[in-house]
């Protein structure tokens, strides 16, 4: 599935048409929402106008983050190639709308040192409450800094955590953020029958966590 291929599900379309800078999306699990930030990367990609644009998918691990989104940036970028991905960096170049090269890096947070230094027009942080802290407020966000680069924070509850707080500064400030909260309840992209059979064998605690975007839950 290249980009040309690729179709939004209905409760991402906020995500990709979006004019804030800074996105939260608190989603259920299989909801899709690696596809489609890996695709809105590729999208800021091709439209950014910015000379020499970085961009990075970011994970927990670097081998997390290779495993999970990897594969789906080489397959929406495929038409875009400079050359071929570099499979020891994880990273790919691709020629832009305006003539240049954007590059989309793939990183784990494991590692938040080795990204000082680099610049980034936009980054996307799966899983961001299974980060520490600092790699946002100390790496990360200097580095978008100068260019005005714009993030998408995402995740599955897993407690008040950092997670959490972007998530309350996203609620209390919607002039400048997008929260997009999306239960199972909600989306109804998951069949009625296997939630019901999910809750069942999770327990009502850990389906509110997974399913529901549950904060309270007890973990």
């Amino acid at each position: 599935m290249d980009l040309n291929s690729y179709v939004p599900r209905d409760v991402f379309i906020p995500m990709h048409q979006r004019t804030a800078r800074w996105t939260v999306v608190v989603a259920h699990r299989r909801a899709g929402k690696t596809v489609s930030v890996c695709a809105d990367l590729v999208i800021g990609a091709l439209e950014t106008a910015l000379p020499n644009p970085k961009f990075a998918y970011l994970a927990p691990l670097r081998d997390q983050a290779k495993k999970v989104a990897w594969q789906y940036l080489k397959d929406l970028t495929k038409p875009f190639w400079v050359r071929k991905p570099n499979e020891a960096e994880l990273k790919i170049e691709l020629d832009n709308a305006h003539g240049g090269v954007s590059t989309i890096y793939v990183g784990g947070a494991d590692n938040p040192d080795s990204m000082r230094g680099l610049y980034f027009d936009g980054v996307a942080l799966d899983e961001f409450g299974d980060m520490r802290p600092s790699t946002w407020y100390s790496v990360i966000r200097p580095a978008l800094s100068d260019r005005h680069g714009w993030a998408i924070f995402m995740g599955t509850p897993r407690g008040r955590n950092t997670f959490w707080n972007v998530k309350e500064e996203a609620r209390l400030n919607p002039s400048t953020h997008l929260l997009l909260e999306l239960p199972a309840s909600k989306t109804q992209i998951i069949h009625p029958d296997e939630l019901a059979d999910a809750k069942v064998q999770m327990g009502d605690e850990q389906y509110a966590i997974e399913y529901e975007c549950s904060f309270d839950a007890a973990i």
